[in-house]
């Protein structure tokens, strides 16, 4: 027991010093899509979203941050409103066809540790996965709460997956004197599998929606700006 004692003292000392150098940090963004390649002459149309990632940097001292980003886009939609004596634009329904992407994305950064920093720039290695899906809603306007848009059905269609991989280069700007807060921009590069995917949403005049699918690889650029809060 007296030898014990000593050794796990010295192992919980080693785990909390090395606790200790741990930084975590998160970010997140405002991101357009730009289709490349057979993916662009397919489907031209710019996807719109947002993204979140999280950062882990397992010693200060060294300039790796491992971490994970999740994205969310739109990429084109059709809509068609109705009501029950003809189509108008100040209709009570309307439907709505709209193109989704969502990715996850593994990352490993390299950038400098120093947090004295007010400009840190960094590249970082990106792989990970995008499921293309259309949806579609039925809403309808309710008068009772300013007549916002309530949606009374969704349906969505099948999802193809493609493996995505590139890389990127940004910088961190700091906007306090504590340098917690950051302006991160950022431009990656992705490379996508040969998958299926939609195009063309739109809706006909019975309300119903219809999606052309299309094949080939998925490259994009993908610009990014947004905020960054942490080491």
């Amino acid at each position: 027991m007296k030898r014990i004692l000593p050794i796990l003292t010295a192992l919980v000392l080693i785990s909390s010093g090395s606790f200790s150098q741990v930084r975590v940090s998160g970010y997140t963004s405002f991101s357009p899509a730009f289709p490349l390649g057979e993916y662009k002459d397919n489907n031209a149309s710019t996807a719109w979203g947002g993204r979140l990632g999280i950062l882990v940097q397992p010693n200060k001292k060294t300039p790796v941050k491992l971490g994970i980003e999740l994205g969310y886009m739109t990429q084109g939609f059709q809509t068609q409103y109705f009501n029950s004596i003809n189509f108008s634009q100040f209709a009570d329904y309307r439907v709505r066809a709209r193109l989704n992407i969502f990715s996850g994305l593994f990352n490993m950064r390299l950038q400098n540790g120093n947090g004295k920093q007010r400009v840190k720039p960094f590249v970082e290695g990106l792989i990970g996965w995008n499921n293309f899906y259309g949806t579609t809603k039925l809403q309808q306007r309710n008068p009772a709460e300013d007549y916002e848009w309530d949606t009374m059905d969704r349906e969505s269609t099948k999802g193809y997956w493609s493996l995505t991989y590139g890389g990127s280069a940004g910088f961190d700007i700091s906007l306090d004197k504590e340098k917690v807060i950051w302006l991160e921009c950022k431009v990656a590069y992705l490379r996508g599998s040969n998958t299926m995917y939609y195009t063309n949403p739109s809706v006909d005049a019975n309300g119903h929606s219809k999606f052309t699918l299309a094949q080939s690889e998925t490259d994009m650029l993908i610009p990014q700006i947004g905020l960054k809060f942490g080491l």
